[in-house]
């Protein structure tokens, strides 16, 4: 379009023209405020002098060396007694193994079977679980063996497929 000037002529002239347009709106209508304010002195008579802070006051006066009674003693004091909560083991774990019961009752497994996939449960929750739930999971396999089951499981059994090192 206009070869003949560059973008900083262009620039320049916008800035210009945009400064002259305000400074002329300027004197014409608001000439009276900016004559105060370019005008304006400051008379360091008619200021007000600085408030001094106000001296300091302890709000809660001075520490008591009065020795403060006790509220209540030692052995007025009320605990409610620690109730044993009974651990319940993973229950991810447990939902395995009921699968694997109703399973290995479907398919009339054999004992070594089952404790073949029991050892794979096992193993795979050992980790996570702790040594009271694994007396509880022991109690409910030795239960519901008795139950679901075409052959006996004993303690013995269960105590030798979990991993030694959980």
């Amino acid at each position: 379009m206009l070869t003949q000037i560059t973008w900083n002529q262009f620039m320049l002239a916008i800035g210009g023209t945009g400064t002259a347009y305000y400074l002329a709106v300027l004197l014409l209508f608001y000439r009276s405020e900016a004559k105060r304010l370019l005008t304006r002195k400051t008379n360091r008579t008619t200021l007000q002098p600085d408030r001094l802070p106000p001296p300091q006051v302890s709000i809660m006066g001075p520490a008591s060396t009065e020795v403060a009674p006790l509220l209540s003693e030692a052995e007025a004091i009320r605990v409610a007694p620690a109730q044993a909560i009974e651990p319940a083991p993973d229950n991810a774990m447990l939902a395995e193994i009921k699968s694997l019961l109703e399973l290995a009752l479907e398919a009339n497994a054999q004992k070594e079977e089952f404790l073949s996939l029991l050892h794979l449960i096992f193993t795979r929750h050992a980790p996570r679980s702790q040594v009271h739930h694994l007396e509880a999971v022991h109690q409910f396999l030795l239960k519901e063996s008795k139950r679901q089951l075409s052959f006996e499981l004993s303690l013995s059994d269960l105590q030798s497929i979990w991993p030694k090192d959980a």
